[in-house]
């Protein structure tokens, strides 16, 4: 085997030409690592996931032969290769999965035939050193040994003595407790000289590894012991590439093949560190060959996660490989700017791998820019945790594992665990579980990692459902009705009540314009929404009972006017809150077989539990049937009406999130939508930006990009795709985490030519953008740095912001022009106060029209309002040095005795009055100054040295203090005998005249007792 020749590339689509160009295989590109439609899956983990809904029978497939080379990540769960990584050669937390399918078509005997070509004529791997597996059979399930399959291997010429069975644990694939599963063949690959050594197959020996696992899908796992033959065979094959480039170029670690070689290469010149010698275990004395390896690993899977669209603040594990790979960075590699270096290898990835995957290379500032954001992130972290997580791990080793930063509630959390769970138990709790998720912030995924690291026993899956118990609690004020619907909902499946098809929520048209010339605007737009005309399946009455008051077909019901009640209809076109957009509302008439309205449900409101739409409202009964039985028959039927209004302004502000999404990406280089809510009122969107700034410049750009596509009238397309589609689509916005239907899949796309829109929703939406009408952002709030909340409204909502922005704008003009005016003119600073409340009134104004206008004429207005306050202070400032300078040589002049008290009339004009530079003026007399600022009365008196050993500033201010309820003191790190103060104390505007006038009598008297 010639090492030059094989290169990981050349590898890669030698095995993708075999299948596809000679043995007819359709080529299906790699899903990206952000599991689709699965909330199950931190990461796609295997080959098979994007084909999951095939095996499982709920999707039929694309092609009938596929191959390709799919992207694994395996950082957790029962696949975690975490803790092996770059102790041993073969272990990663990303890798390639190279493999071929057939759904229905080729079975065992074609799939081994094909597997032993491709090893040993195309890659020449000498078979001396293969080994298969072959499943040697089940007693307890009554499953016979796959004898079949060790016949094929002899038929193909493999040694009898190199064909093995093993049982279940090794020879049988499971999807999962349940569904598709069938006995597998493995083909292991020795770097053993020697012969034969077959006994070491499967005992985990670093050199006889697994190569390639050919499953064959055949039954269905129905329960523990059950099993049933499935109607079609498939075949799920895989074999890491990682590995197979090792055997092919001739060494015996992953680590030393082209995938990783290049990036120790930059590790080692970016850092300045000792080049990688390819040291494992006690040999890695300095332990930095272990950290080469760390490193290079966990740059291939934050490069790829990140280029695929997956965020940290998203997912745990991936914002711990990060920091991890960030920390190692530092530790390691004593790089201060951990960052750069990641940054880096990151790049040697990309140069790696983008041939393959392109997004990689296409996103590559993208995944920097996060890079940095996280580096920044972990140096806020370690300011505060370092030392203390240190001596944590220097006391138990066991957290070794972790970097101290995965958490800012970490430290906290191991103490509570310390103090909550016995060495004598060894189980960590769901309700303690709970505790750290809701008070010291650590997601489920990290609760599991500190549990299993610490060795402690503990139930993910009651902690799961302990988890969903408990946020449902917490919503429960929010969904008063859930606890009903879910009790009907057993009682309706019971008596096999079909789900309700809700399809027709979608049907809705959109007339054009009168004519050619009509302006269309919000107002004149019309929308039909047809009202829908369904079978009535079952009346619930809401009066604290329970089940017993399902009325289902042929049963009576007693209805009453004014009471709450819930109807579930075979066809529905309300839509129920799902993607962040609101219900509709409505009414509901149901009606006698003869035609007559017999009683309706008026201010309808809606909830979807377990696939039955729940229709709530209050009864409006026919006075005929009032107090009366109802009979539910099979030919009851109900007219559905939903509100229009509601309707349509839920569609215009939905649309709009769609394009509030696309202008962002337009604006910033990465931002992550968090969520969104769609009201009738309004829509907010929550995102995070990462390495970028989000204020009142960027809500600007946003707002213009948006109104352009407004204004260009582009039209909103609606396209039904399934589950594969999507996955082939580069440009569509999938929200991370969330699933979607199944079968049908609607994708909302926008072709604008300021913006371009494609995601997939399953919200209701106009038919053209210009039919949103207006757009104006009415609010946009941060919490930190990085997350986001944008608030805007749509239609002749939005217009009234504008107006209302524009009244602010030219409100704002105004008292601007008008300090303006009095600044530029010779002023006696009469008018200060006047304008100064003048602003203070409008300040409190705009807080209160911040909920209804737009958000950037106020946002603008308090920015101008704040710079002309300054300017007016400025002002004030002149003007009291000034009235302060005439008023105290005033004074100074008139007086008559050895000692000035004097009340400042000044100061009630002013925000802040500068006593010190009063008592200054004076500096070879004693003096006592008051001033009355801000609702509250101050005092200073100074006193020279030659006059303190008659009386002190102290003995003099408190003789004045005891008339006035005030409390005094010197100022810091003066003697009181020179100077002290009265402290500010309230006092009101009524009673102020009388306090200064005794306290101006007291202090004279005092003064003309002792200085005279």
């Amino acid at each position: 085997m010639s090492v030059t020749k094989n290169t990981s590339a050349l590898i890669r689509s030698t095995f993708l030409d075999y299948f596809i160009k000679e043995n007819g295989h359709a080529f299906i590109r790699s899903s990206p690592v952000v599991p689709f439609q699965d909330p199950t899956l931190s990461f796609v983990n295997a080959g098979m996931n994007q084909f999951k809904n095939v095996l499982l029978g709920l999707q039929k497939p694309t092609f009938k032969k596929i191959a390709n080379s799919q992207k694994c990540i395996r950082v957790g769960g029962k696949h975690n290769d975490l803790c092996l990584v770059g102790h041993d050669t073969y272990h990663h937390t990303f890798f390639e999965m190279l493999g071929n399918w057939s759904f229905g078509d080729y079975f065992k005997k074609e799939a081994c035939s094909m597997a032993w070509t491709l090893l040993t004529s195309r890659f020449n791997i000498p078979s001396h050193r293969l080994y298969v597996t072959y499943f040697g059979g089940d007693k307890e399930l009554g499953i016979p040994p796959d004898l079949e399959t060790k016949e094929i291997w002899k038929s193909i010429g493999v040694n009898s003595k190199h064909i093995l069975p093993f049982g279940m644990k090794d020879n049988f694939w499971e999807m999962g407790k349940t569904g598709p599963c069938g006995p597998c063949t493995e083909i292991h690959y020795s770097y053993l000289d020697g012969p034969p050594t077959p006994e070491k197959v499967n005992t985990a020996n670093p050199l006889l590894i697994e190569l390639w696992n050919i499953v064959f899908i055949e039954f269905n796992r129905r329960g523990e012991n059950l099993l049933e033959k499935l109607p079609e065979k498939h075949v799920d094959t895989g074999m890491g590439l990682e590995r197979l480039i090792a055997v092919l170029q001739g060494v015996k670690s992953n680590y030393d093949t082209d995938l990783f070689r290049p990036l120790f290469d930059v590790i080692s010149k970016v850092s300045g560190a000792r080049p990688y010698s390819g040291a494992f275990g006690a040999a890695d004395r300095d332990g930095l060959d272990t950290a080469y390896r760390i490193l290079a690993d966990h740059s291939r899977m934050s490069a790829v996660a990140l280029s695929d669209n997956m965020f940290p603040d998203q997912n745990h594990k991936l914002r711990r490989i990060i920091r991890k790979a960030l920390v190692t960075c530092e530790r390691n590699f004593k790089m201060k700017d951990n960052a750069k270096l990641l940054g880096e290898v990151v790049n040697g990835v990309a140069d790696i791998l983008s041939q393959a995957y392109p997004e990689i290379s296409r996103n590559l500032n993208k995944v920097q820019m996060i890079i940095r954001n996280e580096s920044e992130i972990i140096r806020e972290l370690n300011r505060s945790t370092a030392k203390e997580w240190k001596k944590l791990v220097q006391q138990d080793q066991r957290l070794s594992a972790f970097t101290g930063v995965e958490a800012v509630g970490l430290v906290p959390a191991y103490r509570d665990l310390c103090d909550s769970v016995g060495e004598k138990t060894g189980n960590l709790s769901s309700e303690l579980a709970v505790r750290l998720y809701d008070t010291r912030g650590l997601d489920a995924d990290l609760i599991d990692d500190l549990a299993s690291a610490l060795g402690l026993n503990f139930d993910r899956d009651d902690f799961d459902n302990k988890l969903k118990k408990f946020k449902q609690e917490g919503s429960k004020s929010f969904s008063p009705k859930l606890d009903f619907s879910t009790i009907w909902t057993d009682t309706l499946i019971r008596n096999s009540v079909p789900l309700t098809n809700d399809s027709f929520k979608y049907v809705y048209e959109r007339e054009p314009p009168l004519s050619a010339s009509q302006n269309e605007s919000t107002q004149n737009l019309c929308y039909t929404f047809p009202v829908l005309t369904s079978k009535l399946l079952a009346i619930m009455l809401l009066d604290g009972s329970e089940s017993q008051n399902v009325c289902l077909e042929n049963d009576e019901v007693v209805l009453e006017t004014g009471k709450q009640a819930a109807l579930i209809v075979n066809n529905t076109n309300f839509y129920s809150e799902e993607g962040g957009q609101e219900g509709d509302k409505g009414t509901i008439s149901v009606f006698s077989p003869d035609g007559e309205e017999v009683f309706s449900l008026e201010e309808v409101a809606i909830e979807k539990v377990g696939g039955y739409v729940f229709h709530f409202g209050k009864l409006s009964v026919n006075k005929y049937m009032e107090g009366k039985s109802f009979k539910l028959t099979s030919e009851t039927k109900a007219n559905l009406k939903i509100d229009e209004t509601i309707r349509l302004a839920h569609m215009r502000n939905h649309t709009a999130t769609h394009l509030i999404n696309a202008a962002l990406k337009e604006i910033l280089t990465v931002s992550c939508q968090k969520a969104s809510n769609v009201s009738h009122e309004s829509l907010t969107f929550d995102f995070s930006v990462y390495g970028a700034s989000f204020y009142e410049q960027e809500a600007s750009k946003l707002e213009k990009l948006v109104r352009k596509t407004i204004a260009s009238k582009t039209p909103v397309e609606r396209k039904i795709v399934s589950s594969q589609d999507i996955l082939s689509m580069d440009d569509i916005a999938l929200l991370p985490g969330e699933t979607y239907t199944d079968s049908e899949i609607s994708v909302i796309e926008i072709k604008g030519e300021q913006l371009f829109s494609k995601e997939a929703c399953c919200g209701t939406h106009v038919m053209n953008t210009g039919d949103i009408g207006a757009f104006c952002i009415t609010g946009l709030k941060s919490q930190g740095s990085n997350l986001k909340f944008l608030q805007a409204v749509t239609g002749q909502t939005a217009e009234n912001a504008m107006t209302e922005g524009k009244e602010i704008n030219e409100k704002t003009q105004a008292i601007s022009n008008k300090v303006k005016e009095y600044l530029g003119s010779k002023n006696d600073g009469s008018l200060l106060s006047e304008l100064d409340n003048e602003i203070q009134n409008f300040k409190s104004e705009l807080n209160q029209r911040s909920k209804s206008a737009s958000y950037l004429a106020v946002s603008g207005a308090s920015s101008i309002l704040d710079e002309i306050s300054l300017e007016l202070k400025k002002a004030a400032r002149l003007h009291l040095r000034d009235a302060l300078n005439s008023e105290m040589r005033e004074v100074i002049e008139n007086c008559k005795e050895n000692f000035v008290v004097h009340f400042l009339k000044c100061s009630s004009e002013l925000d802040s009055t500068p006593l010190i530079k009063a008592t200054k003026m004076c500096p070879n007399i004693p003096v006592m100054i008051f001033s009355y600022t801000d609702n509250c009365l101050r005092g200073r008196c100074t006193i020279p040295k030659e006059y303190c050993e008659i009386l002190s500033a102290e003995d003099w201010m408190n003789a004045v203090i005891s008339v006035t309820d005030a409390t005094g003191g010197a100022p810091k790190g003066q003697d009181p005998k020179l100077v002290y103060l009265m402290k500010p104390t309230k006092i009101s505007k009524d009673a102020v005249e009388k306090i200064v006038d005794n306290a101006l009598e007291v202090a004279k008297r005092v003064a003309e007792k002792n200085f005279t």
